[in-house]
């Protein structure tokens, strides 16, 4: 079961030597307007609006035409999609919407990508396999144990990001920014501060008796463990070793 919402406890903030510059849980969210939106990818303000609203969702899986908009190592992580499971992947038009959706809305797209392929690799085959009645793409599902339903593949992943955005953004943030949370004396058992790589661990336990932080997978098919989610925990860590 993938809860919408993320564990969530009170936690203590620890230093650590090998912080970086950035400090993602001070680092602001982006203001999104459709004026923001506009000046960023280079369409209309009406445009913008249109992508916002979803009313001109098609714009999202779009390359934007502002040629400042995405750079070489954009298009170099977009190529690193389509084969984030090796001989399978993201199609462009999809990647191409994580990629633009975690531009508008995250504080860091980079990682917001990583770990929105690593998450949708594991839960429906980098977006190639779900419901085409609920494009629940990411696994997510309601209080009663039912697919969220979403109008599109576009509609699932902006739904995703902002998701992400409440508390997933810290996802193995001892390895990217050098900096993680504890609560007692007792880092999270995801990050050890010093910026070991614990690639998708946050999201999906790959060991017995241990939920992952942020309590996404709480079960998965054939396995009797709850909070043991070996099958995803591996095709996730594989799509994002790909794609970082």
């Amino acid at each position: 079961m993938r809860y919408i919402l993320a564990f969530s406890i009170l936690l203590i903030a620890a230093s650590s030597p090998h912080a970086s510059a950035l400090d993602i849980r001070t680092t602001p969210l982006p203001s999104v307007t459709a004026a923001t939106v506009s000046t960023q990818f280079g369409y209309t303000t009406a445009q913008a609006k249109g992508m916002l609203d979803l009313t001109q969702k098609e714009l999202w899986s779009l390359v934007p035409p502002n040629p400042t908009a995405w750079t070489t190592s954009t298009y170099a992580l977009r190529t690193r999609m389509n084969t984030a499971l090796g001989t399978q992947g993201f199609d462009s038009p999809l990647a191409n919407v994580i990629i633009n959706s975690c531009k508008v809305y995250a504080r860091d797209a980079r990682h917001c990508v990583i770990f929105a392929s690593a998450v949708a690799c594991a839960e429906s085959s980098c977006g190639q396999t779900y419901s085409t009645s609920a494009y629940a793409i990411f696994g997510l599902k309601d209080s009663n144990s039912q697919p969220i339903k979403y109008s599109s593949r576009t509609h699932a992943v902006i739904d995703w990001v902002k998701r992400y955005n409440v508390s997933w953004f810290v996802a193995d943030e001892g390895y990217f920014y050098g900096f993680c949370k504890k609560y007692g004396s007792t880092f999270l058992p995801h990050c050890d501060n010093v910026g070991t790589d614990y690639y998708a661990n946050y999201f999906y336990s790959n060991k017995k008796g241990r939920y992952p932080a942020s309590n996404y997978c709480g079960s998965e098919s054939g396995s009797s463990t709850p909070g043991y989610c070996p099958n995803g925990f591996a095709n996730s860590k594989a799509a994002y070793l790909k794609v970082k």
